[in-house]
C-alpha cells in the first residue's frame, strides 16, 4: 500500500497544535489566576516544610505530629509577618509628622492650597482602598492555602508510590520529580536567607535615619527580594518619599543609596554562590520570565516568577519532545556541547575552500 506524500499543511500541523495548546493553556492560567496563586502556594509552602513532617516520622512519632509541627511552623511565620505588618501600619499613622513646611520649601509647593490637598487626599484614598484589597485578597488566599498545605502534607506518605502507579516503573520519574522538589526547597531557603539579610539591613538603615515604620519597609524588602531585578526598587518607593517627608531630599538620597549598595551586592556577588545551581536560568530567561508571569498571575506572578519558571523547565525536561526546551533555558551549558562545537567549527574550517 503506497502511502502520500506529506502536504505542507500536514508538516505544519504538530508546531500549530502545540503553539494553539499552549495559548489556551496561557489564557486559562489568566482566568484562573487567583485560584493558581493559591494552589503555588499551597504546594510551595508543603515542599519548605516537608522535612519537617519526614523528620516527625522518622522519629516514630504519629503522623498527626509531624502534620501539626510543620502547619505551625506556617502559620507561625504568617502570624509573626501579620503582626509586625499591622504594628507597622498602625506606627506610621501614629508618626506621621504633621509640619511639613520644610518639606514645601524644598518641593516648591504649597499644601495649604485646597486643590493641592484635594489631589493629595484623593491619592491617598485610592491607595489605602487599593491596598486594603490586596490585603483581604491576600488573607484569603493564605487562610484557605493552610487547609490545602494540610491535605498535601497528609499525601506526602503516599507520593512516591502514586507516581510509580500513574507512569509504571520508571525509577526517572520519581528521581526528576524528588530533583525538582530539592531544588525548588533548595532556592526558596537561600532566597529567604538573603532576602532576610537585605531585609534586616535596610531596617537597621531606616531606623539609623529615622524613618517611620521601619519594621514594616523591612518585611515589604523581603516579600519583594523574590521579584527578581527590580523587588528592591519596588520595595525602597514607600520608605524613600517617607525619607522625604521627615527629613527632606538627603534622608531621601541615603535610602535611596543604602537600599541600592545593599541589595545590589546581595542579588549580583552574593547569590550567584548560593541560588546559581538551584535557578540554572540565564538572566535573559529570569527577566522574561518576571514580565510573562506578572501578565498572567499580576503581582503574585513576579514573586513567583522563578519557581514557576523552575518548574516549566523541571516538567520540560522529563519529555523527550519538550527537553530542547528546558536545555535552551538553562545557564549552565554542559562542556561536552562547547567542544562537540568546536570541533564542528574546526571541521568546517578544514573542508572550506581556501
Amino acid at each position: 500500500m503506497q502511502t502520500s506524500p506529506l502536504t505542507s499543511a500536514d508538516r505544519q500541523g504538530p508546531p500549530l497544535v502545540g503553539i494553539a495548546a499552549f495559548v489556551v493553556v496561557v489564557i486559562g492560567l489568566y482566568l484562573a489566576a487567583g485560584i493558581v496563586t493559591m494552589l503555588l502556594l499551597s504546594v510551595l509552602v508543603a515542599i519548605l516544610v516537608a522535612p519537617i513532617n519526614t523528620w516527625a516520622r522518622r522519629r516514630g512519632w504519629p503522623g498527626w505530629v509531624g502534620l501539626v509541627l510543620a502547619l505551625a511552623t506556617y502559620v507561625g511565620v504568617l502570624v509573626i509577618v501579620g503582626i509586625i505588618t499591622a504594628i507597622g501600619i498602625f506606627r506610621l499613622l501614629d508618626e506621621l509628622p504633621t509640619d511639613t513646611t520644610e518639606l514645601q520649601t524644598q518641593l516648591g509647593i504649597n499644601l495649604g492650597d485646597p486643590q493641592v490637598a484635594a489631589t493629595i487626599a484623593d491619592g491617598f484614598a485610592s491607595v489605602a482602598a487599593s491596598i486594603a484589597r490586596s490585603v483581604l485578597g491576600a488573607l484569603a488566599v493564605v487562610g484557605y492555602s493552610v487547609i490545602i498545605v494540610a491535605y498535601l502534607l497528609l499525601e506526602q506518605p503516599t507520593i512516591g508510590a502514586r507516581l510509580r502507579w500513574a507512569f509504571g516503573d520508571r525509577p526517572a520519574v520519581t528521581n526528576r520529580a524528588a530533583g525538582l522538589a530539592i531544588r525548588l526547597r533548595s532556592y526558596l531557603i537561600a532566597r529567604a536567607v538573603l532576602g532576610g539579610i537585605a531585609a534586616i539591613l535596610d531596617t537597621i538603615v531606616l531606623v539609623a535615619l529615622g524613618v517611620p515604620s521601619a519594621l514594616l519597609w523591612g518585611v515589604l524588602s523581603f516579600l519583594m527580594s523574590f521579584v527578581p531585578n527590580v523587588g528592591f526598587i519596588i520595595s525602597m518607593i514607600p520608605p524613600t518619599l517617607l525619607g522625604l517627608v521627615v527629613g527632606g531630599l538627603p534622608t531621601a538620597i541615603l535610602v535611596v543609596v543604602a537600599y541600592s549598595v545593599i541589595n545590589v551586592t546581595i542579588d549580583y556577588l552574593v547569590q550567584p554562590r548560593f541560588i546559581g545551581s538551584a535557578v540554572d536560568l540565564s538572566p535573559v530567561v529570569v527577566t522574561v520570565s518576571l514580565l510573562f508571569w506578572a501578565l498572567i498571575l499580576g503581582g503574585a506572578g513576579a514573586i513567583f516568577a522563578v519557581p514557576l519558571t523552575i518548574i516549566v523547565v523541571g516538567v520540560a525536561d522529563s519529555f523527550d519532545g519538550t527537553r530542547p526546551l528546558s536545555r535552551m533555558l538553562a545557564a549552565n551549558v554542559p562542556a561536552l556541547l562547547d567542544e562537540a562545537t568546536t570541533k564542528a567549527d574546526a571541521a568546517a574550517a578544514a573542508a572550506s575552500p581556501d
